[in-house]
């Protein structure tokens, strides 16, 4: 299968995944007092590229925002053999720069402008700025500040790097703005389990697949509970033959559910070992 061969070395998996978690309920969150130990198990485990996490809760003190700390992440990264492939701006969820009055709109923008800067410092390759839940758009207005937000944003990118926005919007209104955005370093994340939660067509979500540029692996329930995968509702065996047939050549990560007894390698490997069927 052209561009789809499974390597469990080329997927990324979510920063915070192999930790014990120090947000009681939360799936994405940045692990300040273990990630350095987490990216020694990643050595450990030989798995080759994370998924690092900008949450709302800590971002003063990770230090991806802080300019004089990404060379500890270089040193870190680097003696194990680890790399940065995508960064998620799950802050923006709490805090989108498309709304509030002016000035907090400002703020909000040049908060997330700092961490693109230093994402291009370390030249990690994909910026996904999550437009969903509370950060979904509501208005035109929102829209049209998205875009021209994201158009500026663009603009301080590396070659070969790119913005992704993962979205929970109806596929035909994400189509629409994406096609407006209209950049070549400008893409799509598409979540399996976040669309499968909210029972889109698939057929209006393969629409906008050509800008797709990174795929996150999840599953959900009934309920939009993240589940190991293959135990939730999304059609994992539909979703990939498709992906065969456009001869889909973007990236991975793994956002599966965290383990509910603290066994984090051991689910990492059971996700992995179903992907085999399909990678």
């Amino acid at each position: 299968m052209p561009g789809l061969r499974f390597d469990k070395k080329k997927i990324a998996i979510m920063q915070g995944r192999l930790v014990d978690s120090e947000r009681k309920g939360e799936l994405q969150f940045f692990p300040k007092k273990q990630w350095k130990k987490e990216l020694t198990l990643f050595k450990k485990n030989n798995f080759r590229f994370i998924e690092w996490v900008a949450s709302s809760h800590n971002l003063s003190e990770n230090p991806l925002f802080v300019n004089k700390k990404l060379n500890e992440i270089r040193k870190h990264c680097k003696k194990n053999k680890v790399k940065i492939r995508s960064i998620d701006a799950q802050f923006f969820i709490k805090e989108p720069f498309f709304r509030g009055n002016n000035g907090s709109m400002i703020k909000k923008f040049d908060k997330l402008k700092k961490l693109l800067i230093n994402s291009q410092k370390l030249n990690i390759k994909n910026f996904i700025i999550p437009v969903l839940e509370e950060a979904g758009i509501k208005t035109k207005p929102e829209e049209r500040r998205l875009i021209i937000g994201i158009k500026k944003l663009s603009k301080l990118l590396k070659k070969k790097n790119f913005i992704l926005l993962e979205s929970d919007l109806q596929p035909l209104k994400l189509l629409k703005i994406i096609q407006l955005i209209n950049l070549k370093n400008v893409g799509l994340n598409y979540d399996i389990g976040n669309s499968a939660g909210k029972k889109y067509n698939f057929e209006l979500e393969k629409k906008y697949f050509k800008y797709l540029k990174n795929i996150h692996l999840k599953d959900k329930d009934n309920q939009q509970k993240s589940v190991r995968l293959g135990n939730g509702i999304a059609d994992f065996e539909h979703i990939f033959k498709y992906l065969k047939k456009i001869n889909y050549r973007g990236t991975f990560g793994m956002q599966a559910a965290r383990s509910k007894d603290n066994f984090h390698i051991a689910e990492i490997n059971n996700n992995f070992k179903f992907l085999r069927k399909y990678l």
